[in-house]
């Protein structure tokens, strides 16, 4: 979905090299189906990766026809039936509400054009939508099962992780004889920072649930400079550099910034950036004009929101460069330990450690 908008998906379509990948539905049910075969594993470095046989075919269709319009027309190829099986069943069941959960919802492109499409007044996307989400699934399905009542509730944030308080953060900054200082207002120092072009590493509360990086495990940089997001793959995440970074904006502004009315605290959706304000978020939006984006609640996530607000107050801009805790290859950061090794194994310029900045000498 990243790489889709640098494509030109006519050559692919014309040759309908990837029609045999998809299977084929109607009237909702599946009328063609695609033999993937049997699951195989390679391992590289510590990781296993898992590929059915016909990833070999399709590194020869990237080959002849380039990576970029590959992707374009995959992607097409997804909005299209996905969109053609949802209105079906939305009208045959008379449906004013939508919920979708599975790894291919994490599509933001895809949920774009379902909420576009105004296919149902509500729609709502499990923001753990891979496989990791399956068990709280599994524990709702039970949970209903055996329950005399029902107790669901709906989710308000996903900062489900662990949490770390300032003396255990400051025992293991001792422990490695770290240069750091604690902080009267950490929100403010870092948006100060940030101001001045440092790039942060931000550790704070409890880590989030699911594959997005939401302000408890992030590193932060300013959205303001289109060069920015070629400095922070360069000097922090190694990764390839059509992939966009995600903007955090605070709930307040969002309606001056994006061009949409859904509210997305999770990264789960994509949109278009207002015309206006694209030269001003330039490092936080894609090549097609869309971003990814997180709206901030100062009753879910304070210290975040503060963040935000202090960096407004320093630039007029209400919005963050927001990417995960992390680099390419690697699981988002979860202990102090781990946020200690990438930001020394990185460019990043400072650590903002529950309420201690940690310094390179």
């Amino acid at each position: 979905m990243g790489l889709a908008p640098y494509g030109d998906r006519k050559a692919v379509l014309d040759k309908k090299v990837l029609v045999h990948y998809l299977p084929g539905y109607q009237n909702g049910e599946i009328t063609k189906g695609v033999d993937f075969g049997n699951v195989r594993y390679f391992k590289e470095f510590d990781a296993f990766h898992w590929h059915f046989p016909d990833a070999i075919k399709i590194k020869k269709v990237v080959q002849d026809y380039g990576a970029e319009n590959v992707a374009a027309e995959a992607q097409h190829l997804l909005e299209e039936s996905l969109l053609n099986f949802i209105r079906y069943w939305v009208k045959k069941e008379n449906a004013r509400n939508l919920a979708t959960s599975g790894g291919v919802f994490l599509n933001v492109k895809l949920n774009q054009k379902i909420i576009e499409d105004n296919i149902v007044e509500n729609y709502y996307i499990f923001p753990n939508a891979g496989d990791a989400g399956l068990a709280l699934g599994a524990a709702l399905y039970i949970s209903q099962n055996f329950s005399k009542e029902n107790t669901t509730q709906k989710i308000g944030h996903i900062y489900w992780g662990p949490q770390y308080s300032n003396d255990e953060i400051e025992s293991i900054l001792k422990e490695r004889n770290l240069r750091y200082r604690k902080s009267d207002n950490i929100s403010q120092e870092a948006a100060k920072a940030l101001a001045d072009q440092k790039i942060i590493g931000w550790f704070q509360g409890k880590m989030e649930s699911g594959p997005r990086a939401l302000g408890g495990r992030s590193i932060l940089f300013d959205p303001g400079k289109p060069e920015n997001k070629d400095i922070i793959n360069m000097r922090v995440k190694f990764r390839e550099p059509f992939r966009p970074f995600c903007p955090s904006i605070m709930e307040e502004y969002a309606h001056e910034y994006l061009s949409t009315n859904y509210e997305d605290r999770y990264m789960i959706t994509a949109c278009n950036v207002k015309n206006e304000k694209r030269n001003v978020i330039p490092a936080v939006m894609h090549v097609d004009g869309t971003c990814r984006p997180q709206l901030i609640s100062r009753q879910i996530n304070r210290r975040f929101w503060e963040l935000l607000d202090n960096f407004r107050q320093y630039t007029g801009v209400p919005v963050l460069l927001n990417t995960s805790f992390n680099i390419k290859g690697e699981p988002i950061v979860c202990s102090p330990r781990d946020a200690i090794k990438c930001f020394f194994d990185t460019g990043l310029d400072l650590l903002c450690i529950g309420d201690f900045i940690v310094s390179k000498r």
